[in-house]
């Protein structure tokens, strides 16, 4: 390989066509470094999905508009949260609650502002009852994983994990939702989960999705949000998620802090694979 080139850029010379996350045919991918789909005014009004879905995750309210950083992650284009009342919103779907659910987000905090810090915030209620599940980060730096079953009641990992987040680092989480279960991992590699019998709650309320920051419990988050990436309805085979991760950690240049056993330690996935 000649010297200066990288792992990513070589694989494109000798002519790999590189996997890409839409072979899955994801529930949603969003994906600030793509520039043609942000809209930008004073801030982003429209961030659009590129599942082929037309999920598009919007704010009309210009005050709440995050901004973008075209030099954001790793030179990417990256959604900005500042710790002030910004969010990009989506009205409640079932989409969005057929379980299984696996949720990947490429984030780097500028800091944990809140007690909780959402990745995604799914609730379609403030209530503890309604139907929903969210992924954040504590101001401890330790993540939480939540959903709401059918009694009512919240089966939940807090902060309980076993790996913590730093700030002015790049990460994937990856949470997965299902009935009995849950789990979360960093780039890949295991941190917290939850098991037990419970059904996890499908119905649907008045309140919107929201993706980096929730008004909804007033966390609004301190960092920028790179990649959004949701499999949902069929349980995302290992094979695959390493896919996504693989993917993921090369374009947003975090491939050396990938989980040991990914097979894209070196290479990321390409087609065949």
């Amino acid at each position: 390989m000649p010297r200066g080139v990288s792992r990513l850029d070589e694989a494109q010379l000798q002519g790999n066509r590189l996997w890409t996350p839409d072979l899955l045919r994801p529930a949603l991918w969003l994906d600030a470094a793509d520039a043609s789909t942000v809209s930008v005014a004073t801030g982003i009004s429209e961030l659009r999905d590129k599942s082929g879905n037309g999920r598009h995750f919007t704010q009309t309210t210009t005050p709440s508009q995050p901004s973008y950083n075209r030099n954001g992650i790793n030179g990417l284009g990256s959604i900005a949260f500042d710790g002030t009342a910004k969010a990009l919103q989506r009205a409640p779907e079932a989409w969005a609650f057929q379980y299984p659910i696996t949720a990947f987000v490429v984030f780097r905090a500028a800091a944990l502002t809140g007690a909780y810090n959402s990745l995604f915030e799914f609730f379609t209620s403030a209530g503890p009852s309604t139907a929903g599940w969210s992924d954040l980060i504590k101001s401890n730096g330790r993540s939480a994983v939540y959903s709401t079953n059918t009694a009512g009641a919240q089966p939940n990992y807090d902060g309980t994990g076993s790996l913590t987040y730093v700030t002015n680092q790049t990460y994937i989480f990856t949470g997965v939702h299902q009935n009995n279960s849950l789990v979360g991992l960093q780039n890949g590699k295991a941190d917290g989960s939850n098991t037990g019998t419970y059904t996890l709650r499908t119905n649907l309320g008045t309140s919107p999705l929201y993706i980096g920051s929730s008004p909804l419990f007033a966390r609004y988050t301190n960092w920028m949000i790179g990649e959004v990436i949701i499999s949902n309805g069929a349980e995302l085979s290992v094979d695959n998620r390493m896919k996504v991760l693989g993917h993921l950690a090369w374009k947003w240049g975090n491939a050396a802090n990938l989980v040991t056993s990914s097979p894209f330690l070196n290479c990321p996935p390409l087609l065949g694979d």
